[in-house]
């Protein structure tokens, strides 16, 4: 059905109100300091510094997006907010480097502060796109200032680099399309008056961007999930747009010819717009494989411009919509596509649907993915896939159960990151660790890491049957076969699972299954029972003799540095000769 008209309205007037309010608000630009930037060296810890530099970038972007809305609206900006925007500008400008500790090497390299990271483009994009909107008032000197550390920090380094800058230009994943959108969109603002290096900047941004779309499964998966797809397809879209703005129609990376794309057909971009609203529950909880968080919240601006452009595209509705404030980040080119991306769409008269009603099982196979949703409200979503993938988990075979809010069988997803959460010690972190999902353990060993331990095959139904093969995610010499099949039942929600492993010649138990929640368990006669507001979850295992139920408790970080518990619920699987079978069912009830 076609997104209420007077809803989207009252979100942007909603908008705009909180942002005027932020921006009349005090708001203060702590120091960056030395001993902040090298406790990352030291320690491992990034939250110190990055509070403090994403405060910085919270200022540049309150106040800057409000300066840019009032002069569209007013043809003036108050000599007020102005001169905060100055001083902001200033010391922005002033930093020593626009890159984060974690993405630098002092010892190693002697230009680390010149490096082009995320959060570097991003500065740069936002201080190109201020500069080129706010050019009538801005002072002459702050406008230079701008301009030029944004040419010295980012696109001379890009510029006088050959290709490929880094490992991230061409590259399949977020960083190519930030730092490389964030690079076109800040040449398109600041290099208008250099055609010839203007039009060498946008071939080489367009070529990386290929890319980044050929890192989507075919059937237009973000397999670095839910999270990284909103944080890349913001500043692909981004430069997309002004790119075609720019050209006058003539080159649009979203409908039109470019690389391998024909125009005007349904190909790998329109899955990827598509691909989004498949992954949200109908609580609002969303999927959380890999890196991500089962509260992620998604950009209306975002969604507007790819619903003008791809029809069918929608959202199921603004609960789960970003506000001002959902970003700790305050990435100003999400924030303004925010505001002028609902102008757009509101003004264009655009018809979004909100999706189909009722029960629906999405089936994404190439990426060996699932979502289900039921009548009863219940969510299920399963994958199969390789540990191989972008920002990966060992996670071959998991799944997730939930309803009401309530995550009953979890995915993780990110936790807090540090030096060695992308480091050699990744996997001894539950969330990317096998321990931290949802899959049997062999003779006290989890899956593998990397691309070679993947599921054997994948098959699904409409009617939310699943089929897996997967003993080549464990380490050789464990397995000869097994076999994971989920029923997903789409009136009630019930979920059955039936696991048949078969140890290789010589191969040696136990084969516990494992199961992880951070709801407490409670061992019942009637099952484990998780409790969570009015809603509860019965797993019962269907076995001659009910086993040894055990419950390891363990604590992780959450992404924002927050203790969190964790719970293991596991049990013997009776082996018959070299084969194990298991087999039990989850129902959510209600009171």
């Amino acid at each position: 059905m076609a997104a209420p008209m007077d809803s989207l309205e009252g979100f942007l007037r909603s908008y705009r109100a909180e942002l005027r309010r932020a921006a009349q608000a005090g708001m203060e630009m702590p120091p960056l300091t030395q001993e902040l930037f090298g406790r990352f060296e030291r320690t491992g810890d990034r939250l110190g510094y990055e509070a403090v530099y994403f405060a910085r970038r919270k200022c540049l972007a309150i106040l800057g997006l409000q300066a840019v809305m009032d002069w569209r609206e007013n043809r003036a900006v108050s000599d007020g907010l102005l001169g905060r925007l100055c001083a902001v500008i200033e010391d922005v400008c002033g930093e020593t480097c626009w890159a984060l500790p974690a993405h630098v090497s002092r010892a190693d390299d002697p230009g680390w502060f010149l490096i082009v990271d995320l959060f570097a483009a991003e500065t740069a994009q936002t201080l190109a796109e201020l500069a080129d909107r706010l050019e009538p008032v801005l002072p002459d000197h702050v406008r230079a200032l701008a301009v030029e550390q944004v040419e010295r920090r980012v696109l001379n380094p890009f510029l006088s680099t050959p290709a490929p800058y880094g490992r991230w230009e061409g590259g399949a994943d977020n960083w190519n399309a930030v730092c490389a959108g964030c690079i076109g969109s800040a040449a398109l603002h600041l290099l208008r008056g250099q055609p010839d290096r203007l039009e060498r900047c946008l071939e080489r941004v367009c070529a990386s961007l290929l890319g980044y779309m050929g890192g989507f499964s075919p059937d237009g998966a973000c397999l670095e999930g839910v999270t990284y797809y909103t944080y890349g397809m913001t500043y692909f879209v981004n430069f997309a747009l002004e790119l075609y703005e720019h050209t006058g129609g003539k080159t649009d990376l979203l409908r039109g010819g470019w690389g391998d794309f024909a125009a005007g057909e349904d190909d790998l971009r329109s899955r990827v717009a598509r691909f989004l609203p498949k992954c949200f529950f109908p609580d609002g909880r969303s999927v959380s494989f890999s890196d991500s968080t089962s509260r992620e919240t998604f950009r209306v601006g975002l969604s507007c411009a790819l619903a003008l452009r791809y029809p069918g595209v929608g959202w199921t509705g603004l609960d789960r919509a970003a506000g001002l404030h959902s970003d700790r980040c305050y990435r100003f080119a999400a924030l303004k596509m925010d505001l002028m991306g609902i102008e757009e769409y509101l003004a264009r008269g655009g018809k979004v649907s909100d999706g189909e009603v009722g029960p629906r099982f999405h089936i994404l196979p190439a990426a060996q993915w699932c979502v289900g949703h039921s009548v009863s409200g219940v969510g299920f979503a399963c994958k199969g896939g390789s540990n191989g993938a972008p920002h990966n988990h060992n996670d071959v075979g998991h799944f997730i159960y939930e309803a009401g809010d309530a995550m009953f069988l979890t995915d993780l997803g990110l936790e807090e990151y540090t030096r060695d959460y992308f480091g050699p010690k990744r996997y001894e972190h539950l969330s990317c660790a096998s321990l931290g999902h949802s899959v049997p353990v062999v003779g006290g060993v989890g899956q593998g890491t990397g691309a070679e331990y993947r599921c054997g095959s994948f098959s699904a139904g409409a009617d939310g049957t699943v089929e897996l093969e997967l003993h080549d995610a464990y380490p050789a010499g464990l397995l000869e076969r097994f076999e994971r099949n989920l029923s997903f039942d789409m009136e009630t929600g019930e979920l059955r699972v039936w696991d048949r492993l078969c140890l290789s010649h010589g191969g040696t138990g136990p084969i516990l299954e494992r199961l992880i929640t951070q709801i407490p368990p409670e061992l019942t006669e009637d099952g484990i029972v998780l409790k969570s507001g009015s809603a509860m979850a019965v797993i019962k295992i269907n076995e001659p003799s009910w086993p040894e139920i055990t419950v390891e408790t363990y604590s992780r970080r959450s992404h924002l540095g927050e203790t969190e518990p964790v719970y293991a619920i596991q049990w013997e699987i009776p082996v018959r000769g070299q084969t194990g079978e298991s087999n039990f069912c989850v129902n959510c009830q209600r009171n």
